[in-house]
């Protein structure tokens, strides 16, 4: 019921703007977030496609084994010695060419001679120290990431995520031995890995056993792993994460090995008992490294973070080394004391690690050679070019919306499919919102609060049921997006920034981790719904009481504090005392007066209402009659929180007041002319008889005649007076038969031009616009404009410029501007013809217009006063206005409006059209 009360169309079209006012915001906030994600997802979120770096990601870190040089190879396929006591580069500016890609691993041999490179181009190559050349090219078919070597530097055993492990002569650089891929073999655990492959050659990290005679490799399977090291043959597998190994490091005495994926653990050889297993870092570890005496060991998280292990406590002694962007590479010198890093930033920083200080800053890999690049655990596959952002799904969701936007704004000039259309926005921007969040990450995607902005929308633009049913969608889509992530349906876009663990946890959610994860999200909408709901009717009542009756009640409303301060006012009051927009703070004493101000200040004292009558002078100077009621507020039970003050326009009832006066003169006028044109005119004919009977019969000289003639002229004028007074106060109604005015100013016109006033007067007619026949009295318009007319020309005579012009239009009732009824245009509105005569006579100064219609007032020697009060009664009489605009010396306007809708049985409308216009 409340629903059918409160709305509207134009609240219908209102709610469709703001809804797309809203969309509009929402977008622009969706795009900024987007821009946000994009530009920190292509900087730092490792595993993901990225574009070509543009200045050299340092993807491989490792020291000397008498830690006197730093060697560091990046994404410009190039390796840099570096002197770690000067921090100087010792081999060319450009750096050591050769590979023809990016340096995945940098190894160098036990005796410092030679330093091999693996390359994501598939091969590595062995380089002379002291003749500073290459030496050999290991060729392979995939990219290289794992390079190590046998204890006496004579076996190298190399390796990848894509490939198995092949074990090679470090003098000739011929092949010894390959691994074959095992029969029956699990299947990989994380998604990560490259399902043509079986786990154990989703290699991240291999190693020469001390004693040489095993390899010792971790992999993406979460599993350890040993291979002979003459002929690669596995010999036993220990399952040691239950998610994937990213990184890995073995001591230089063999007893200990670290591992990372999520979680940094310790371990024991040769029995591999796990020491201790920490949360320490809050992100994906990337790198481990062992110091020579293997008594510490460093760990580097992708979040920029590196730490500092103690072995025997196997647990951090010290954090440090707050990197900008992900660590791709670290290592530690063999005695402990520096730490090297190696970013996405194209920098290899030293850190000491006694004070956790950085060093000193190398800058030194500048271009990249290719166009795509393989990261050290990136994705197995090949690397694409990222969409550009508009491709994107979320970027054509945006682009989408701001598509539909248009539309409703095309569409929201059909008024009738307002209300349609503010459904079908909502119903639609549910669907677009669930399709963000499922690109960005269900329930962890930061565009799952929108749901509440719809939901919210709805309970003011449908209603409280339809915000019900917008949030059992929301919940109902929001749930699916849940459910499919569950299933292994995740986008792409938003997988490549996930790890392996956490894709699992999205595939082994059980039915309490959904209830535990929609539970809340599903709730809030339901609550929101219910209270934006009850919030809507409540705002949708007070928008009908302010709108619909503060607003329409026709009088002004001021609310004041207890300290007399204007608190609110409608516009009415604005409109009454013509207040500009930044006068509304006035205290009340400016706006009303000082006898408002007292009578409201003893309201309050009294706790009493009340009234009174002022008369306020507006800016324009035009003073208006205002009725002012104050009224308490107050609980029914306590003292009053202020007042409220009604000022009501009275100038309506001050005017049918004074025509009530004036019509009860004219009637007691009508009533006794009568008699006294009767009582006067009989003995005035007895008289004027008598004079006429004496000059007749007895001989009156000459000179005496002329008394004679006195009285003769002056009974006439008499009884001139005495008809004039009868028809002013016995006025018939009006004939009312069809008159076409143009034709009779048109003959009337002729009527005074052949006067004698009339010689040398312009006399026109112009008539703007046809102006169709109507219900008139012709005689009484004839005698209007006739008298007007003859005015007119008495007042031109003897100026210099004599013209009287005649002007009829078609006006309705609020075009007929200076007739009083322009504030009734809200009102009323009432066909009828506006006539104009203007002439360029003397003009009128202003006390003598102010009595113009009055009985018996005029400025001629020989009038009677009562020519334009005769006038005013027929325009009166046939429901019509007149008005008058005359200066000194400037001419004289009068303006007669005329109805064209009079009927011969419809009384007078003079009272209707006095309290709808407020001038008689």
């Amino acid at each position: 019921m409340l629903d059918s009360l409160v709305e509207s169309p134009n609240r219908t079209v209102r709610s469709n703007r703001i809804l797309i006012a809203l969309r509009l915001i929402l977008a622009t906030v969706s795009l900024a977030i987007l821009l946000l994600q994009d530009a920190r997802s292509n900087r730092t979120v490792p595993g993901r496609s990225r574009p070509t770096p543009s200045t050299g990601e340092v993807s491989a870190v490792a020291f000397s084994a008498d830690g006197n040089r730093l060697y560091s190879g990046g994404s410009d396929a190039t390796v840099r010695i570096w002197d770690v006591a000067t921090h100087n580069a010792l081999s060319a500016a450009e750096g050591i060419q050769g590979h023809g890609d990016i340096v995945l691993q940098i190894a160098p041999s036990p005796d410092d001679k030679t330093m091999a490179s693996a390359s994501a181009d598939g091969s590595v190559r062995l380089y002379d120290l002291a003749e500073e050349k290459w030496e050999h090219t290991l060729a392979h078919d995939s990219p290289v990431s794992l390079a190590a070597w046998s204890p006496d530097g004579t076996r190298l055993v190399t390796g990848g995520r894509r490939m198995g492990l092949n074990l090679w002569d470090a003098q000739t650089g011929t092949r010894l031995a390959q691994a074959k891929a095992a029969e029956g073999e699990a299947e990989p655990r994380t998604g990560m890995e490259d399902d043509t492959l079986p786990p154990e050659f989703q290699l991240t990290f291999a190693a020469f056993l001390p004693d040489g005679k095993r390899i010792l490799t971790t992999g993406l399977d979460g599993s350890i792993r040993f291979w002979n090291a003459e002929t690669l043959a596995q010999l036993e597998t220990l399952p040691a994460h239950t998610n994937a190994i990213n990184a890995a490091a073995l001591s230089p005495d063999g007893k200990y090995l670290a591992t990372a994926g999520l979680i940094v653990r310790l371990w024991e050889l040769p029995d591999l008992k796990q020491v201790r297993a920490t949360e320490a870092h809050s992100d994906l570890v990337t790198a481990l490294s062992f110091d020579g005496d293997s008594r510490h060991f460093l760990s580097a998280s992708r979040d920029g973070n590196l730490m500092y292990w103690a072995v025997a406590q196997a647990r951090p002694i010290r954090t440090f080394g707050k990197h900008t962007d992900w660590i791709l590479a670290a290592a530690l010198s063999p005695d402990g004391k520096i730490a090297a890093t190696g970013t996405f930033d194209r920098t290899v920083r030293m850190w000491d690690t006694a004070t956790g200080q950085e060093m000193n800053e190398l800058i030194g890999h500048r271009s990249t050679l290719r166009t795509a690049a393989l990261l050290p655990d990136a994705r197995s596959g090949s690397h694409v070019q990222p969409l550009p952002l508009y491709l994107q799904p979320v970027g054509l969701v945006l682009i989408i919306v701001c598509v539909l936007t248009i539309f409703y704004l095309v569409v929201l000039r059909r008024r009738d499919l307002a209300p349609k259309l503010a459904t079908l926005q909502v119903l639609v921007d549910i669907g677009l919102i669930s399709a963000l969040v499922y690109d960005t990450g269900s329930v962890n995607s930061p565009f799952v609060t929108l749901y509440l902005v719809s939901v919210t929308a709805a309970a003011f633009v449908i209603s409280w049921r339809g915000a019900i049913l917008v949030a059992a969608m929301a919940a109902t889509f929001f749930s699916l997006t849940m459910m499919a992530y569950g299933l292994g349906k995740i986008p792409q876009t938003y997988a490549e920034t996930l790890n392996s663990a956490q894709i699992l946890e999205f595939r082994n959610l059980k039915f309490l981790d959904y209830v535990r994860l929609l539970l809340l999200p599903i709730c809030a909408f339901f609550l929101v719904a219910g209270l934006a709901g009850h919030l809507s009717q409540r705002l949708a009542v007070a928008r009908i009481l302010h709108n619909e009756v503060v607003e329409g009640i026709g009088e002004g409303i001021i609310v004041l504090d207890m300290g007399l301060k204007v608190l609110y006012h409608n516009d009415e009051l604005r409109n009454l005392l013509l207040l500009k927009s930044n006068q509304h703070q006035k205290p009340l004493r400016e706006l009303l007066g000082d006898q408002v101000h007292e009578r409201a200040a003893q309201a309050l004292a009294d706790q009493t209402g009340r009234r009174l009558e002022v008369n306020h002078r507006r800016p324009d100077g035009m003073i208006l009659p205002f009725e002012v009621r104050v009224l308490p507020v107050r609980d029914p039970e306590g003292p009053p929180r202020g007042l409220i003050v009604v000022v009501d326009d009275i100038t309506a009832e001050k005017k049918m007041e004074e025509f009530f006066k004036h019509k009860e003169r004219i009637e007691a006028m009508g009533q006794i002319s009568a008699s006294i044109a009767h009582e006067i005119r009989n003995p005035l004919a007895s008289i004027r008889g008598a004079v006429q009977e004496i000059a007749r019969s007895v001989e009156i000289p000459e000179n005496k005649k002329i008394l004679v003639d006195i009285v003769m002229s002056e009974s006439d004028r008499l009884d001139k007076i005495i008809s004039d007074f009868l028809r002013y106060a016995r006025m018939r109604q009006p004939k009312l038969a069809e008159v076409n005015l143009a034709t009779l100013l048109s003959e009337l016109r002729m009527m005074l031009v052949t006067r004698d006033e009339a010689k040398d007067v312009e006399v026109r007619l112009e008539e703007v616009g046809e102006v169709d026949p109507f219900p008139a009295d012709s005689e009484q318009l004839r005698q209007i404009f006739l008298n007007l007319g003859v005015n007119a020309l008495q007042a031109v005579d003897g100026r210099p410029e004599k013209k009287v012009l005649f002007r009829l239009q078609s006006a309705s009732r609020h075009k007929a501007q200076s007739l009083g009824c322009a504030d009734a245009a809200s009102r009323v509105d009432r066909p009828g013809v506006l006539v104009e005569i203007q002439d360029t006579g003397r003009g009128m100064a202003p006390n003598v217009l102010s009595e113009i219609f009055e009985p018996f007032f005029t400025t001629k020697a020989d009038g009677t006063g009562l020519g334009l009060a005769i006038v005013a009664r027929m325009v009166q009489g046939h429901e019509g206005f007149i008005d008058v605009q005359s200066h000194p010396d400037q001419g004289t306007t009068f303006r007669i409006w005329l109805p064209t809708d009079l009927k011969a049985d419809r009384t007078s409308g003079l009272r209707q059209a006095v309290e709808e216009s407020g001038t008689a």
